[in-house]
């Protein structure tokens, strides 16, 4: 791989800029049917990833569970990964040869189509079991969180260098284009126990976790672009700590209130190159309304985090409702907003399953702006 031109490294790094915070929503499938909304109307069989103190909700007669969750979200309305990957192989194609009108013609139109393009994908699974211990409810989790962002610059310079050649008959250098792509994100591998207990109305929870990050940043011209080599070692970094999240609730009759402190220490992380992404605390305040068969919750986030690779502030609004049909099966609506206007608006709508109370089965689908779409499912076993 050829030295990149010194003006895409300047460009990367303001790309990139001084820092990019980590943050990501659940893909348990019942969040995301409710848009991830429920930090206050989370319980224990229900949403209780998003907030610790939901745990302590649990039934004496139904206490454990078993849930394993799996999602995905992205939004490539560019088609970023696929063009520059047909570009890159028309470019192997080429590479050392005579070009003519029609070969010129199609690398100066690939090039167009990746021009100013982007791409975000964020998916995510886990696994959790809860265990009751006295007036103590108790639950072990693993999880784990996929990043990634990517965006082009393509330097003018290379519709002359292509028409040049063309022109002059003269052998087409494939490493003399300086348009690049960028892929930048962050896998954030965790695991640690939840612990909650109810005191009155109140329920307070808190989960020490110890966490995995290894960060991305595949930086590489189009001619030498290859989408399976940017988790290769040459391009990630790899560090760990110990974090917390601390949770509330309290009920009110029907309304209940809640809040959730995400990663309350804050810790600095470096890419292959120095860049710092930074894992930070996000607080997010909520309330709803639960009776038998209906639960309305709303959530907003107290401060602004950075998602890696966005260069943008990140603030969300989330509304969600859920109507129960005698235990056994949910319907779940959402919408989800974000208040800094970096990420597109999202709907979502989920189902679920729960025959005799004994498993779950649930699935979720979300629809926003410039082709985002996302999924998840959820399987759990209560005994």
């Amino acid at each position: 791989m050829k030295p990149l031109p010194r003006h895409i490294s300047l460009w990367v790094t303001a790309t990139l800029g001084v820092s990019a915070a980590v943050h990501a929503d659940s893909f348990d499938a019942r969040a995301m049917g409710m848009s991830s909304a429920g930090v206050a109307t989370a319980d224990y069989s229900r949403a209780a990833s998003l907030n610790p103190a939901a745990m302590a909700g649990y039934d004496r007669d139904n206490s454990h569970n078993l849930h394993l969750d799996l999602g995905l979200q992205a939004s490539d309305k560019d088609e970023l990964l696929d063009n520059a990957e047909e570009l890159s192989d028309t470019l192997d194609e080429v590479d050392q040869m005579l070009i003519g009108e029609t070969t010129a013609d199609t690398l100066i139109n690939q090039l167009e189509a990746i021009d100013d393009s982007q791409i975000w994908l964020q998916g995510g699974g886990g696994l959790s079991l809860s265990l009751p211990i006295g007036d103590y409810s108790t639950s072990l989790f693993a999880r784990t969180n996929l990043m990634l962002a990517g965006t082009t610059l393509v330097d003018d310079g290379d519709v002359t260098l292509i028409e040049n050649a063309r022109d002059l008959n003269a052998v087409f250098d494939s490493d003399s284009l300086n348009s690049a792509v960028l892929l930048q994100g962050a896998l954030i591998t965790e695991g640690g126990v939840t612990i909650a207990r109810q005191f009155g109305d109140m329920s307070f929870g808190i989960a020490p976790k110890l966490q995995q990050v290894e960060t991305f940043e595949y930086l590489t011209t189009v001619a030498d672009f290859d989408d399976e080599e940017f988790d290769a070692d040459e391009y990630r970094s790899e560090d760990s700590g110990f974090n917390l999240d601390l949770g509330y609730q309290q009920a009110f009759g029907n309304w209940q209130v809640g809040a959730t402190l995400s990663n309350l220490i804050a810790k600095d992380y470096k890419t292959i190159s120095g860049e710092k992404v930074t894992l930070e605390p996000r607080l997010t305040l909520g309330g709803g309304y639960r009776n038998g068969w209906l639960t309305a919750a709303f959530d907003i986030d107290a401060n602004a985090v950075e998602i890696p690779g966005l260069g943008a502030d990140t603030q969300f609004a989330r509304i969600g409702l859920e109507m129960n049909a005698w235990g056994w099966a949910q319907l779940r609506l959402g919408y989800k907003t974000d208040l800094k206007s970096a990420m597109d608006d999202t709907v979502s709508l989920g189902l679920g399953l729960t025959p005799f109370g004994v498993i779950n089965m649930d699935i979720s689908a979300l629809y926003g702006d410039n082709d985002t779409y996302g999924a998840a499912m959820q399987f759990g076993v209560n005994f």
